[in-house]
């Protein structure tokens, strides 16, 4: 069965004749309805003939399946006027063979073209209908010339708009300006281009092959990258731990995992060092004030910071480490001065 006729899109036949063996080539098929045409009437030797011009709609179709898109230049040129208006539409697209190319259409708004005349005939009616009042083809006539009226310039933007993006995707895609109801039926045709390669071919295999240690020798240099060889080396001894015996062994004290009452914080553990053999509580810490004084050794959170301080801070804070037991002897004992205790 012969294939079915195509109107088949962008000038291909260069690209096709010299595709590799590599790549595959991949059509994406829109498929046009006679709704989204609209009619033009010729007359060729004196006879009617009627052909079909594609819609935005149509080409909207065709132009998502090229990929195309629009450039952020496209919009009205210069300050527009009651009189005049300019559109430029700038699209692009990639082509199967991986280069870029653009398309440009402009479309120009004249007041003098698009609304005066439209305006006169506007006269030409009224006049007919105050000479034919109760002619109602007239009125009705008038009625449509001023709604024709209103929306020459209401969407003369629009209008404008679409004409110069039609115009830019014809030309990107060698879309005719008209076509008979035959040719409208068949599919219209985009070809891409897919890297595909036949992995079941040798020869294919090592142009792949190839390709990939051209490109590693052109970020490494040379030939193939040839593959790093290295030495293991045996890691330093560990040092031998300091067991209890030993003469470096040395007793402290860690308060771990201290949770704050108030917040649930964990408060990093504090190393109280051992009291001094023999250390007494200096007599001034029976005094509540001199034991507010007290600096905290170690060095946790808290310390060197006076127990004034600290317990402004953290109000129960020092009757929490009595009642646990926490911190060294002479801490305790300022703690329970400075509580009157």
């Amino acid at each position: 069965m012969a294939d079915r006729p195509k109107n088949m899109l962008m000038p291909t036949t260069r690209i096709i004749e010299r595709m590799s063996p590599l790549h595959t080539l991949r059509e994406t098929t829109v498929t046009i309805d006679i709704s989204e045409c609209y009619p033009i009437v010729e007359y060729v030797d004196g006879s009617k003939v009627e052909r079909l011009g594609l819609g935005r709609p149509a080409l909207d179709k065709i132009a998502s399946a090229a990929g195309i898109r629009w450039e952020a230049s496209t919009g009205v040129v210069g300050k527009p006027t009651e009189d005049y208006l300019m559109y430029r539409a700038i699209a692009t697209m990639v082509l199967p063979d991986g280069s870029t190319t653009q398309g440009l259409g402009t479309t120009e708004w004249f007041a003098s073209e698009e609304v005066d005349p439209i305006r006169e005939q506007v006269a030409e009616l009224q006049k007919e209908a105050a000479k034919n009042p109760n002619d109602k083809r007239t009125f009705g006539k008038l009625a449509g010339k001023k709604k024709q009226l209103h929306d020459a310039r209401a969407y003369r933007l629009g209008m404008t708009e679409t004409k110069a993006k039609n115009r830019a995707i014809r030309s990107l895609l060698g879309i005719k300006a008209k076509y008979t109801a035959e040719e409208i039926a068949q599919p219209f045709v985009v070809p891409h281009v897919d890297f595909n390669p036949d992995l079941s071919d040798p020869n294919v295999k090592e142009l792949i092959k190839a390709g990939a240690f051209a490109g590693a020798g052109a970020l490494y240099g040379g030939g193939r990258p040839a593959i790093a060889q290295t030495e293991t080396q045996a890691l330093p001894a560990a040092p031998e731990p300091v067991v209890e015996d030993s003469p470096e062994w040395k007793p402290v004290e860690v308060d771990e995992d201290v949770v704050d009452y108030e917040t649930g914080e964990v408060i990093e553990g504090e190393v109280m060092p051992e009291d001094e053999d023999g250390a007494d509580m200096p007599d001034e810490l029976e005094d509540r004030a001199a034991a507010g004084r007290y600096v905290l050794p170690g060095t946790g959170k808290f310390s060197g910071r006076t127990l004034a301080d600290v317990e402004a801070d953290k109000p129960g804070y020092c009757r929490w480490m009595l009642d646990n037991n926490k911190g060294s002897e002479a801490t305790r004992a300022a703690m329970s001065a400075f509580l009157g205790e």
